[in-house]
């Protein structure tokens, strides 16, 4: 998604996870690859949610840099990769 989309986005965890989780409902279990973008403000409940999607065993990456938080215009790239036995759904941070 290319980072100006997100501007107009709610700074909301529900909003975010309801859009990440009807990517990944529309993702093939083959091996597809989605590339999305968290903005860096959340990115202590991303950290969060990352711990609880990797002990599902789903495949997901990361990279970050060493910015500010209140920075608006960075981002965390994510990597999610689904496969044959991954659930449905994506688990919610608690």
């Amino acid at each position: 998604m290319p980072r100006g989309a997100l501007y107009d986005l709610p700074d909301s965890l529900d909003s975010l996870y309801f859009l990440i989780n009807n990517i990944w409902a529309k993702m093939n279990k083959n091996g597809s690859m989605a590339l999305l973008q968290i903005p860096f403000f959340l990115k202590k409940e991303f950290l969060a949610w990352y711990k609880i999607v990797r002990s599902k065993n789903v495949s997901i990456t990361y990279s970050i840099e060493n910015t500010e938080d209140t920075d608006k215009d960075t981002y965390i790239a994510v990597c999610l990769v689904k496969k044959e036995d991954d659930p449905d759904n994506l688990p919610i941070l608690d």
